[in-house]
């Protein structure tokens, strides 16, 4: 799904706003035949969810001049149930290899504030910017019992001439 919006107020004052939403599933199995006989099971279950939030404002300041606000979010969970079976021979059932069988979330938020000043006086433009962004990432593996939760946070600046 996606949904972009523009709206323009007055003469140039504009606001976007843009909104995404992904939800895909993929189911992969396999079987594994050895010389004729079927001897291992493999199995990929993957869900996927992405959400993107974008709004901008932009305003004009005077002729040559504009300043321009802005949000981002990106949201991102992934979940990956990976599944090995192998033949019992005695009994003729699949039966789960636990070395090799593993589940694996994944998720990411990123956010983002940002701001940028422009201007252009005679031959000479200019643009000044600074950004503000936040990321969470979050590793799980509840088969091996790993978890991992990383946050880091960036303030980015910008500065652009031409001449």
């Amino acid at each position: 799904m996606h949904l972009t919006s523009q709206r323009i107020l007055k003469q140039a004052i504009i606001i976007t706003f843009n909104f995404q939403y992904e939800d895909s599933t993929e189911d992969v199995n396999s079987l594994i035949s050895v010389n004729g006989l079927e001897s291992e099971k493999v199995s990929t279950l993957d869900d996927q969810k992405n959400i993107l939030l974008q709004s901008d404002y932009t305003l004009p300041i005077g002729e040559m001049s504009k300043i321009e606000l802005g949000y981002r979010g990106d949201f991102s969970t992934r979940s990956t149930d990976f599944e090995v079976s192998f033949l019992e021979p005695a009994s003729g059932d699949f039966l789960i290899n636990n070395n090799l069988t593993n589940l694996f979330n994944f998720k990411q938020y990123i956010t983002a504030l940002y701001t940028q000043f422009g201007s252009k006086v005679g031959k000479f433009s200019y643009l000044l910017g600074l950004r503000f962004e936040n990321t969470r990432i979050t590793l799980d593996q509840p088969t091996t019992g790993d978890f991992n939760r990383k946050k880091n946070q960036w303030i980015i600046s910008h500065c652009e001439f031409k001449l």
